[in-house]
């Protein structure tokens, strides 16, 4: 009767760990160092791959849609809004740098770009900004279901000894 007790009160306390998020608990070091560096290695564990990018592109028909666009026509009235624009491998080094903040790089500085130009970079950005966040933080979930994955295979080896 002990043991089912002691049992019930592992599962809970695991499954709580699993489901924590970064908003509501934040992981310390020692927990990182402890359960998703040391016990792994004794459990002879290891952790399960995990890549953000699967998040966004699901299927091949998505993928396929997304290609099509890209092969598409723009039209005449816009085709002269961005004619101007330059793919110059030095304009956009502050881009993929993370250095631009909409004016801080020499892009923003010496264009002028018309309002509607203007409001689809900022939107843009937002979404781009807003994806990398949810990166880190599905990043920091999948790390508290590997503690709570540690922590399950060791309690089996306890209760199992």
């Amino acid at each position: 009767m002990i043991l089912v007790t002691l049992s019930i009160c592992v599962t809970v306390g695991v499954l709580n760990i699993h489901f924590r998020s970064p908003s509501t608990h934040k992981m310390s070091p020692w927990v990182k160092k402890v359960f998703i560096h040391l016990m792994p290695r004794l459990l002879l564990m290891k952790r399960p791959l995990y890549d953000p990018r699967e998040r966004h592109l699901h299927s091949t028909s998505e993928q396929e849609f997304l290609e099509g666009l890209c092969n598409e026509d723009i039209s005449d009235t816009y085709r002269d809004a961005f004619a101007d624009l330059q793919t110059n491998e030095d304009i956009l080094s502050s881009h993929t740098s993370n250095k631009c903040e909409m004016g801080g790089c020499h892009m923003h500085t010496t264009r002028s770009y018309s309002p509607h130009i203007q409001k689809a970079i900022e939107g843009v950005q937002f979404i781009a900004q807003h994806i990398k966040d949810a990166d880190k933080d599905n990043e920091e979930c999948e790390e508290w279901k590997f503690v709570a994955m540690v922590l399950d295979r060791s309690f089996c080896i306890y209760f199992w000894v």
